[in-house]
Order: C-alpha cells, then structure tokens, then sequence
C-alpha cells in the first residue's frame, strides 16, 4: 500500500512538472505568421487562381478568403510575418497591381470582422 501511494505522489509531482510545457506546446508556435490583405475589386477567379498557384506548396497558404470584403489572408508555419509577406506579394501582385493591395495590420481578426461588416452591408 505504501508504494502505491508513494507512486501515485510520484506520478502527480511528474504531471506538475510537465503541465507547463503542455500548456506551451497548446498555445500555438509564437513565430507562425499571418498576413492579412485587402484587394480592392477582388473576384472569385482571383482567388481560385492563388489557391492553384498555392497547390502543391508547404511554405504558403491561403487560410482566409472573403470576396464581398476582398480580403486575403495567408499563413505559414514556423514563420514570421515578414517571411509570409514576402512569399505572398510575388503571388498577389501577379493577379493584382500592387495599388490595389492593401495589408490588414490585425491579422486574421481585422479579416474576419472586415468580411463580417461587407456581408451585413
């Protein structure tokens, strides 16, 4: 009986111990960047033709998409913003004058709430 109680301590101190580095595994890589755009006139052949360029490609993706709002957002892992950036631009300016591209400084969320307030309009 005492050495299965001296385990059971012995396992919750172990579970202590590691809870944080679980917790900061769960939290999301802190380097994954994001980089929200705004197309002015942006169709849905425009975005079909990103997602084909982007078929196949492990560095970039388009995780975002709202045409009544014209925004864009793409992703990479273990990435920074800077890094996204600048694998999307070449990809964006290819389907859009560079005039018409407009970067979303919030992110994924500005993204979102632009696409809400296009749709409620």
């Amino acid at each position: 009986m005492k050495q299965l109680l001296r385990f059971g301590w012995m396992m919750a101190a172990s579970l202590l111990l590691l809870l944080p580095f679980g917790l900061k595994a769960q939290s999301g890589n802190p380097n994954t960047g994001h980089y929200a755009v705004r197309v002015i006139g942006l169709t849905a052949a425009d975005r079909d033709a990103l997602q084909q360029d982007l078929k196949g490609r492990n560095d970039l993706k388009l995780v975002f998409a709202c045409i009544p709002a014209g925004v864009l957002v793409f992703a990479s892992q273990a990435e920074s913003k800077q890094v996204v950036e600048q694998r999307a631009l070449p990809l964006l300016e290819a389907k859009a004058h560079r005039s018409r591209i407009e970067e979303l400084t919030g992110g994924l969320a500005d993204a979102e709430d632009a696409c809400t307030q296009a749709r409620n309009r």
